[in-house]
């Protein structure tokens, strides 16, 4: 059986840079890693994904049990089809490398997408790199 690449990853590569250097002057900054990444979610194989972490990024308590994410729809600078999405996941690099080592599900699926090859690092400190990694284990 013969899998189809996935149509968005990398084809929004000049769209999630803009956005990267958007976030790299966010007040949770500084950006450690941001990872432009396809996870091949079934069912949602067109969706754009990427991780960004923050220095400062407070845990809001919201997520137990997995890493903060949020989807947006198309906008005007970041045009896609109807019902597809952007999606951000969101973290510090403590978090991060707690997620990894707690296997919990966002992690663990970009861990599967790093080990794959199915990944584009957009910006990396030092300790950015410490945390790709762990992410690769």
């Amino acid at each position: 059986m013969v899998l189809q690449a996935p149509k968005r990853f990398p084809g929004f590569l000049d769209e999630v840079r803009d956005l990267v250097e958007h976030h790299k002057k966010v007040r949770s900054g500084p950006l450690v890693l941001s990872v432009y990444y396809d996870p091949q979610r079934p069912n949602e194989p067109d969706d754009v994904f990427m991780l960004d972490a923050f220095a400062n990024y407070e845990d809001n308590g919201l997520e137990k049990g997995d890493l903060f994410e949020v989807s947006y729809g198309p906008t005007g600078s970041f045009p896609m089809a109807a019902g597809e999405s952007l999606h951000v996941i969101i973290a510090n690099p403590e978090q991060l490398k707690s997620a990894v080592k707690l296997e919990w599900p966002l992690a663990m699926e970009l861990r599967r997408a790093v080990r794959a090859g199915n990944y584009t690092v957009m910006a990396a400190t030092p300790e950015g790199e410490e945390l790709l990694e762990a992410i690769r284990g």
